[in-house]
């Protein structure tokens, strides 16, 4: 999947980190840019933060995570995603979609 910056939008911003979303078709991914150390108060900060953008949102949030990286996924996790798919991205190497579907 090719980057292209003009399609991310900065959703949320504080001193602890930066959330975007990147439309890349009719799909919807999110990048999270973390400016200081994670914390317990930082991780429950982004799961509100997280639910509130769930809320004003009717489809799906998507997340790419490389598979070898066990920390990230484990994140992933943690923020309700859940595995979708693998996909072969630009790079030809392999890479997981995570997918956060609206809780009804």
């Amino acid at each position: 999947m090719q980057k292209d910056s003009s399609r991310k939008v900065r959703v949320i911003e504080n001193d602890a980190y930066t959330v975007w979303f990147e439309q890349l078709g009719s799909y919807t991914f999110i990048h999270l840019d973390m400016h200081t150390e994670y914390s317990l108060g930082i991780k429950k900060r982004m799961q509100t933060q997280l639910q509130l953008l769930m809320a004003m949102r009717k489809n799906a949030i998507h997340a790419l995570n490389d598979p070898r990286d066990q920390k990230h996924k484990k994140y992933l996790d943690l923020m309700g995603f859940r595995f979708s798919q693998e996909i072969l991205g630009d790079d030809k190497r392999l890479k997981e979609v995570w997918i956060k579907q609206q809780q009804r």
